[in-house]
């Protein structure tokens, strides 16, 4: 069953500092987004806050009942686990090593041969994780990570995967991505 909520976007400007000021730190306290406050949680209840993709994910998603978290323990086992592999393994080398890299100032070291060689080793490794995602998780035969079926472990994955367009990474040697 699948449903829709309410929500109101309140704009974060990291440009311009605004992760780092008391009212966004009192809703994710390593300043750093996506976050969220659920003021009518499941049971009631007082308002709860959450400040990491895979678990605000997990939480809207068992929330509303959501088939893109499925029941049977098993499936729901494998959608972990790719929520996992996507956020300890590709994104890890892929965002904070290839993309902040390029594009967010607390990453770029001053020394240009040392921002060289850091970008060179994140490419070389994102393009690691990119072979196993093309190859193994999906290959030819797979629509999406899990299965058949639309997981919320997809809905990390391409959040993660367009963030390389940023660095204007290019996904052709990977057809199945």
């Amino acid at each position: 069953m699948e449903q829709h909520l309410p929500y109101r976007v309140f704009p974060v400007d990291i440009g311009a500092g605004d992760q780092f000021k008391p009212e966004f730190l009192a809703i994710s306290p390593n300043n750093r987004i996506p976050a969220i406050i659920d003021r009518d949680p499941p049971g009631g209840g007082p308002a709860i806050s959450i400040f990491e993709s895979g678990a605000i994910l997990v939480y809207l998603a068992e929330k509303t009942g959501s088939r893109a978290y499925p029941a049977d323990l098993k499936q729901r086992a494998r959608v972990n686990e790719m929520m996992d592999w996507f956020n300890t393994g590709l994104y890890r080398d892929l965002g904070y090593g290839m993309v902040y890299g390029q594009v967010l100032p607390d990453y770029v070291y001053s020394d240009a041969a040392v921002q060289s060689a850091v970008l060179a080793r994140a490419q070389k490794k994102a393009n690691h994780w990119l072979q196993i995602l093309n190859d193994s998780v999906l290959g030819a035969n797979k629509k999406f990570v899990c299965g058949s079926e639309i997981t919320l472990a997809d809905y990390l994955g391409v959040c993660f995967l367009t963030l390389g367009e940023v660095a204007q990474l290019k996904y052709d040697a990977y057809p199945n991505v």
